[in-house]
């Protein structure tokens, strides 16, 4: 084992680029010398160790050290076990670059025809700057369809599709809809449906199995409007149908090495489904794979092309070893890929600032513990996307990971997509969401105040909400998930703003047990002036008096006027668990005596007393707060008009400020209501 330094800028493989004219082997370490740029040409994958440790000089006055690769050059690099790749505490740092014409100042891609391979063991990037560019796919996945058929007709009427030709569906089939132009209204490309009264060439779309809502359709769409489904027989199947052509498409290549492919399927019936495999042939319609389908694949499912001709590889197997540590302003346009096969390995730890263009493949945590990583590329199949990272931008793809956006994980904003994960955000806090998540299990899981905005879609997922999930804000458009909230200790999540095409798809889970809080509240909901609450013990709505059903005919004023309707009351809506159904109403009040009442009625054959309680919330003695409550026995009321029933309680703050007023139920009653007029009277 030696020391090999370089003698002058030249190529790797050239006697005469190193002192002594020794050109480096199994076991020896290089240093790169300030002011040389090695090219390189040379393959040391077949070294059975590998370099025993790169390091690239640094300059404090003229050019640093330089390693690279360009058009023209194939060159595999094998770094030993336990070696970095690492720069020198110098005012300009060390240099790696791979890219067109080997100057630093470029951003042109390695052509496909050169292949740049290092495989690693860890890099530092304290004194090392590192840009990478590898020749990018037209397509960076082709989407998998079984057969599909073409619309002929749309009955906007009875809503009854005709293809052009018998389809042999059966119902519930699930299929997803595309086109050329656009699809008939409100039909959505990322939306799952199911196949309902088929008959020859006819059939009609559901918005869930076995029933739901029939999709009412107003318009015949645009262009080439098809309908397709997915691989429901799988056993044997290598080839698939997908929709993108990828014939001519160089990227995608069949050749041993550089052909990596990741099958990711839908994640809405249970946790996420992902093969990795190779790809064997291709056509203009279809592709090849090394191995035949492993499970039911959902119209939709997504192959990611991994391969690039410029490939990172993590070839060391070692637990809980990050592999990338302090690299600042990075630019990884390549395939960062784990090949150890086992442990738990950990790519990008302590950095800032970084770029991924690329893809990153399985690997157990592919961002961690960093700042502001904006990934443009793939993050592909492994345990966590982000993990504990602070601020960053995802305007490519995390795909097929456990968990997208997780532990603590903050500030991060997705303009892009998150496609069948099992957990989208799962313990992140305060990020955001404008893209789309799609065919994930769970969108949300124990995540803290994120905001998915109006521009942002969330389709297909199997539960949107789950345990641990709180003020989380969504104006998103909804499509066909089919739970809104599914475990407790889930807390006053909203929907503000947001669209649903499918409302029967929204289901929401009472768990049933005392004392577990669940809570979504809906604002403007379907983007018209719309408010309700679904709670653990009962239903609330903003409600009209005007008698429908068993509304009040007439409000206390005489009008028809909104008031809170607390209906769908559960059994387990009991003292001392209740239903909040007013949750607080701020009156700024004088420091004089005032009675605060509110009108109500019921149509509870009576409500005892204690149970359907006010409490109003003052600046009271010495200026601590004070509580005052009043809970009389509520009677069933004599008509829809009878407003007669109050809840009213008298204090007298000792100075000015803002006193708070909710009103709680404790008491359940099988398909009555409690109706509240929320605007009281102040004396």
């Amino acid at each position: 084992m030696a020391v090999i330094t370089s003698n002058q800028s030249g190529n790797w493989s050239a006697n005469a680029t190193w002192v002594g004219g020794i050109v480096p082997i199994d076991n020896d370490s290089v240093i790169i010398a300030a002011n040389h740029a090695i090219l390189m040409d040379a393959n040391t994958g077949g070294f059975a160790n590998g370099i025993a440790g790169i390091t690239i000089t640094g300059n404090n006055s003229a050019l640093p050290g330089m390693l690279y690769w360009k058009d023209g050059s194939n060159g595999h690099l094998r770094i030993k076990s336990g070696n970095n790749l690492s720069g020198t505490n110098n005012s300009t740092n060390g240099r790696l670059l791979i890219n067109s014409d080997g100057n630093w100042s470029n951003s042109g891609n390695l052509a496909y025809t050169s292949k740049a391979i290092i495989e690693f063991d860890s890099m530092n990037g304290t004194y090392i700057d590192l840009k990478v560019y590898c020749t990018q796919p037209a397509n960076n996945y082709v989407t998998v369809y079984y057969d599909k058929y073409t619309v002929s007709s749309v009955n906007s009427t009875s809503n009854t599709i005709t293809m052009a030709a018998p389809h042999g569906w059966s119902a519930n089939r699930k299929v997803r809809v595309k086109s050329t132009g656009t699809l008939p209204a409100p039909l959505r490309a990322d939306a799952f449906y199911y196949i309902n009264s088929p008959s020859g060439s006819d059939l009609k779309l559901y918005s869930l199995e076995g029933g739901g809502t029939e999709v009412d359709l107003t318009d015949s769409g645009s262009g080439t409007v098809e309908i397709y489904s997915g691989y429901e027989t799988y056993a044997g199947v290598t080839t698939v149908n997908v929709f993108e052509d990828v014939s001519a498409d160089s990227a995608w290549s069949t050749t041993a090495d550089h052909n990596l492919i990741c099958l990711v399927n839908s994640a809405q019936g249970g946790a996420r489904d992902i093969q990795q495999l190779t790809l064997s042939g291709k056509s203009s319609s279809t592709v090849t794979l090394s191995s035949e389908l492993d499970s039911v694949q959902y119209p939709g499912a997504r192959i990611y092309l991994s391969s690039r001709n410029v490939s990172f590889r993590n070839w060391i197997q070692a637990s809980y070893s990050t592999r990338i540590v302090y690299a600042y302003n990075w630019v990884l346009q390549c395939e960062i890929l784990n090949t150890s096969g086992g442990g738990s390995q950990y790519l990008l730890g302590s950095n800032l600032d970084c770029i991924i263009s690329g893809v990153v493949n399985k690997f157990d945590m592919a961002v961690g513990g960093g700042g502001r990583i904006n990934v443009s590329g793939i993050i592909l199949s492994g345990g966590y996307g982000f993990y504990q990272v602070g601020g960053g931008t995802i305007s490519g793809t995390i795909a097929g990971v456990s968990s997208a956006i997780a532990n603590g994980t903050t500030n991060i904003t997705i303009s892009g997509t998150i496609f069948g994960c099992t957990q989208a955000f799962n313990g992140s806090v305060g990020c955001m969401l404008t893209g789309n998540l799609l065919d994930c299990y769970y969108a949300f899981s124990a995540a803290v105040s994120n905001v998915c905005t109006g521009t942002s879609v969330i389709a297909a997922c199997d539960q949107i909400f789950y345990q641990g999930c709180s003020d989380n804000l969504v104006s998103s458009i909804i499509l066909n998930n089919r739970w809104i909230q599914t475990a407790y200790l889930s807390a006053r999540n909203i929907f503000r703003s947001a669209l649903s095409l499918n409302l029967t798809s929204f289901q929401f889970m009472r768990n049933g047990t005392e004392g577990k809080l669940m809570r979504v509240l809906f604002e403007n909901f379907m983007r018209t002036d719309v408010q309700k609450i679904l709670d653990e013990k009962g239903d609330l709505f903003r409600t009209t008096c005007n008698g429908t059903g068993d509304a009040p005919s007439i409000d206390p004023d005489g009008g028809t006027g909104y008031c809170i309707e607390a209906s769908n009351i559960q059994s387990n809506c009991a003292y001392p668990s209740c239903l909040v159904v007013m949750e607080e109403q701020a009156i700024w009040l004088t420091a004089a005596a005032h009675t605060v009442t509110y009108k109500l009625q019921t149509t509870y054959s009576s409500i005892t007393a204690g149970y359907l309680k006010l409490t109003g919330t003052y600046i009271g003695t010495s200026g601590q707060l004070t509580e005052i409550t009043n809970a009389p026995t509520i009677t069933t009321r004599s008509s829809a008009t009878d407003w007669s029933q109050t809840l009213a309680v008298t204090f007298t703050p000792s100075s000015a400020g803002w006193a708070r007023f909710k009103i709680e139920l404790m008491q359940y009653e099988a398909n009555d209501e409690v109706y509240i007029w929320p605007i009281p009277m102040i004396s």
